[in-house]
């Protein structure tokens, strides 16, 4: 019998509880874990999240992890998601405006006119570079959107290597950069190239806020793809 298609046993909220507990979950106000449970659901919280805080030896919770713990990352996420989601969209918007603003009034509306390459800049950045910022910014707008776990996203694709990169001494391992390329802080990159000072600035101080408002971990800041000096992005310039 394939024990995959087995149905689980039904758990109510109490015995749910139990259970973290005995995976070395500490909670200390079951009632206030209960509440939560009954308003996101085991699934999306404890499997969701579990991972960050788990022993991958002995697949008990790290000592010392609290229920308060995994909470505060599910809403640090979520933060995460609406702030970006919020500029992702701005970037999108302010594209179709300039595309069609900028463009017809430069080139024309003539089909030729738009499926010549050598017509578009955008900050000085190549059409390689901008299409791979936009992929990246795209596919971290739909975990965004579809409400998914976002801050230790790695995707397939990368954004090409920029002075960014350079300008915040981001070390390589192999040649190749070791963070800012396919996780959560290229799009950070991709943000600072194309979102306008002001825009930038607001997104910065917002993102900010969110990591000093839950104090995510050195490790979890590290899975984000978020280097030690991470802040220094908004004083580089790179156009």
């Amino acid at each position: 019998m394939n024990t995959s298609l087995t149905k689980k046993p039904f758990l109510d909220y109490e015995s749910q509880i139990q259970t973290l507990k005995s995976k070395n979950l500490l909670i200390k106000d079951e009632s206030s874990a209960i509440d939560i449970l009954n308003k996101i659901s085991y699934y999306a919280l404890i499997n969701g999240y579990k991972d960050c805080f788990k022993n991958s030896s002995t697949h008990l919770f790290i000592n010392s992890t609290t229920f308060t713990d995994i909470y505060n990352l599910y809403l640090f996420d979520a933060d995460l998601r609406a702030i970006f989601l919020k500029y992702i969209l701005v970037v999108e918007r302010h594209i179709k405006s300039s595309i069609s603003y900028h463009f017809t009034s430069t080139h024309g509306n003539g089909i030729m006119h738009y499926q010549d390459f050598s017509n578009y800049d955008f900050n000085n950045i190549g059409r390689a570079e901008l299409g791979k910022m936009l992929i990246i910014l795209t596919k971290f707008r739909n975990i965004c959107a579809h409400g998914n776990r976002l801050f230790n996203t790695h995707l397939q694709d990368a954004i090409l290597d920029c002075i960014a990169h350079q300008k915040l001494h981001i070390p390589k391992k192999d040649s190749l950069y070791a963070c800012g390329k396919s996780d959560l802080f290229a799009a950070v990159i991709a943000l600072k190239y194309l979102l306008d000072t002001a825009d930038f600035r607001a997104f910065y101080y917002e993102l900010k806020r969110a990591i000093k408002k839950y104090h995510p971990s050195d490790n979890t800041l590290k899975s984000m793809g978020f280097p030690i000096n991470w802040m220094s992005i908004l004083r580089i310039k790179v156009h």
